[in-house]
């Protein structure tokens, strides 16, 4: 693929990749931006709905075939030119590629809950990377969904999707309006609920997890205070270390529920 056969992008269109990123503007069109060669794969093997891409005269071959199946798919693709990707994008050395894309309708009503099930519920999540991370955690544990409350950062913000690393696409991420809704979806599936707090029961001696365990994760300078009658668990660390990273807490304790419970993350399906 020819960088040069690809029409040239339109001021109206480089205006749209800088509005994107902006939490107003994704929610109110429904897109969001996937940047970097990998996310863009990534969104065409989960079928994400693409509307149109951008690439860079920089191409390497892995995005040159990316490209290509695009424009065979049928998705306009646009030349960008000069300097318009480090001004129009959010990080500081773009990748070659970006794709605008329409954000999947996801609703907690449309969630398929096995018998064994393992949830993990984002309250308060201010820092977009953390978010993203946890996403991908949640993905590699055979997580079954992960649940955003009101407060926590939107799921489309590029930190959020880069730091996913696709995982976003590959397993129910569920943006819930308000914390009641929350609780009474949990109450609902039968969920027994933990939190992940400073002061807890020592995660490592509690037995067996429940055959359907909810983790809920606060926000990282004040933890979670919408489910207060949640079992409270926590990591216990070398005295000279106060806290861990939330994605790094969520690690340990999705695999330790995943250790001491029927929860297979190889043969899951999410």
């Amino acid at each position: 693929m020819m960088i040069e056969s690809l029409s040239p992008l339109s001021k109206a269109r480089e205006k749209i990749l800088s509005r994107l990123l902006t939490k107003k503007y994704r929610q109110a069109e429904r897109l969001f931006l996937a940047e970097g060669v990998r996310l863009v794969e990534e969104a065409v093997e989960c079928g994400v709905g693409i509307k149109w891409a951008v690439a860079t005269q920089d191409m390497g071959e892995r995005a040159k075939v990316l490209i290509k199946k695009l424009v065979e798919r049928k998705i306009p693709v646009y030349r960008a030119e000069g300097e318009v990707f480090p001004k129009a994008l959010d990080v500081v050395s773009p990748q070659a590629v970006a794709a605008v894309c329409r954000q999947p309708e996801r609703k907690l009503d449309d969630l398929s809950i096995p018998g064994c099930a393992l949830v993990v519920v984002c309250d308060g999540l201010k820092e977009p990377g953390n978010l993203g991370a946890v996403v991908r955690v949640a993905a590699a544990a055979g997580a079954d969904a992960v649940l955003t409350g009101p407060e926590t950062v939107d799921i489309f913000n590029p930190k959020v999707l880069r730091g996913s690393m696709g995982a976003l696409f590959r397993m129910p991420v569920i943006e819930v309006e308000n914390t009641a809704s929350l609780c009474r979806f949990l109450s609902d599936y039968g969920f027994s609920v933990f939190t992940a707090a400073v002061e807890g029961e020592p995660l490592f001696l509690i037995d067996r997890f429940p055959s359907r365990t909810a983790l809920v994760l606060g926000s990282e300078a004040e933890g979670s205070a919408n489910f207060p009658e949640a079992r409270r668990v926590s990591i216990l660390m070398a005295r000279e270390v106060e806290s861990l990273n939330v994605a790094v807490a969520a690690g340990i304790i999705l695999y330790e529920i995943v250790r001491k419970t029927d929860k297979n993350p190889i043969s899951s399906s999410i």
